[in-house]
């Protein structure tokens, strides 16, 4: 099973900022920020030193994955800016898409196949949102952006053997016009059929955070499908034009 850090990139390009604070370790005063700008508990799972390993980079500023306390699967990722003394975070566009996660359960679970797994993150540009916006529910949200954010599904399927996809594709399509329905002015569906015996809880709930796609899973992954606002998918007929075998 990979280790939780690999799947692991600091999607930093949605971020708000925050203030920071010296005299303390760089963690510290990540968990100082997050703690006083959202009255929330947060535990830090990995900082990455800049300059070096995991994500290097030319910046020397440090970056580090949270996840909120009390909700484990809220997994998101803080940065300390080039002057060392702020922050920026994802934390909101996270917990949005937690709740729009949880909003939407009983509907997607109608259109999900038995063994399967999902999450849906949502994704905008730092100007959409900040820490002021902590008490907005995600739909607020959403019309407060005017609807100028990115809505994904994410679902793994579990197989044993290459899927017949014809015989998924009228779900796939109902889970597509679920996501469409969100009124999000960018969405999509990301499908992988992926093995049975393969773990892959800790990638689907890092899926936020990580640089991983399917066909880099450390896991036997047969396929993908990935639909989104830009095809032309009127019924559930076309879904199966835009499945891809991975070859093994």
């Amino acid at each position: 099973m990979i280790k939780r850090i690999g799947f692991l990139l600091l999607i930093l390009t949605t971020t708000i900022g925050g203030t920071g604070c010296m005299g303390k370790s760089t963690e510290e005063k990540m968990l100082e920020y997050l703690e006083e700008t959202y009255n929330e508990e947060f535990e830090i799972e990995f900082v990455n030193k800049g300059g070096g390993g995991l994500f290097s980079s030319s910046s020397s500023s440090e970056n580090a994955v949270a996840h909120l306390k009390s909700n484990p699967d809220i997994v998101f990722t803080i940065r300390e800016n080039k002057n060392k003394t702020s922050f920026n975070d994802s934390y909101l566009l996270a917990r949005w898409g937690k709740e729009l996660e949880d909003k939407l359960q009983l509907k997607a679970s109608e259109h999900l196949p038995d063994n399967s797994e999902y999450r849906i993150t949502l994704r905008a540009t730092p100007d959409k949102y900040d820490s002021s916006m902590v008490n907005k529910s995600v739909d607020d949200f959403i019309l407060h952006s005017d609807g100028d954010v990115t809505v994904t599904l994410v679902v793994a399927i579990k197989t044993n053997e290459k899927p017949s996809v014809s015989e998924y594709s009228e779900e796939i399509y109902h889970l597509y016009e679920l996501i469409k329905d969100v009124s999000s002015k960018r969405y999509a569906v990301s499908v992988g059929f992926v093995d049975e015996k393969d773990d892959i809880s800790n990638y689907m709930t890092n899926v936020f955070v990580n640089n991983i796609g399917w066909d880099n899973l450390n896991a036997k992954v047969y396929g993908v499908l990935n639909l989104n606002n830009t095809q032309n998918v009127s019924n559930y007929e076309s879904v199966i034009d835009y499945f891809r075998q991975i070859e093994e």
